[in-house]
């Protein structure tokens, strides 16, 4: 599946989608989407619909969270203005402004800066057992 709107610095979250889960019931997923378009504002619809044709993977996914998981799909569906800041963003920048938010010092609710051991390559997983903050990294 290709995008039918293609850009060579594709940095918002919309942009970003390479692959898609195949729906199970493509028509009721489409029907619930659609619904759920015709109760928004002419101004949020018209733009998720224009998102949508500029992307169907992004099209793909939300019709499979309509179809496949309640949960995503009220988060989704109850705040139209939160789905496309979300769609819209830069999730580097974005993650770059959680961690410069709050005091200055990288630390924002819900995250914090490490120092990870020497040597750990980008995007691992660790485990790290915090005991003290030093230079406003958990040590």
């Amino acid at each position: 599946m290709t995008d039918r709107v293609s850009s060579p610095e594709q940095t918002s979250l919309a942009q970003r989608i390479v692959t898609a889960p195949r729906l199970n019931d493509a028509a009721l997923a489409a029907l619930r989407v659609n619904a759920w378009l015709e109760e928004l504002s002419p101004a949020d619809s018209g733009e998720i619909g224009e998102l949508m044709r500029a992307s169907l993977r992004l099209e793909t996914v939300l019709h499979s969270v309509a179809e496949n998981s309640p949960f995503l799909w009220d988060l989704v569906s109850r705040d139209a203005q939160r789905l496309l800041r979300l769609l819209r963003s830069d999730p580097d920048a974005h993650f770059e402004r959680v961690l410069a938010e709050a005091d200055g010092t990288g630390h924002a609710e819900n995250f914090a800066r490490i120092a990870l051991p020497h040597g750990t390559a980008r995007g691992s997983i660790v485990t790290i057992i915090p005991t003290c903050i030093t230079e406003g990294l958990l040590a």
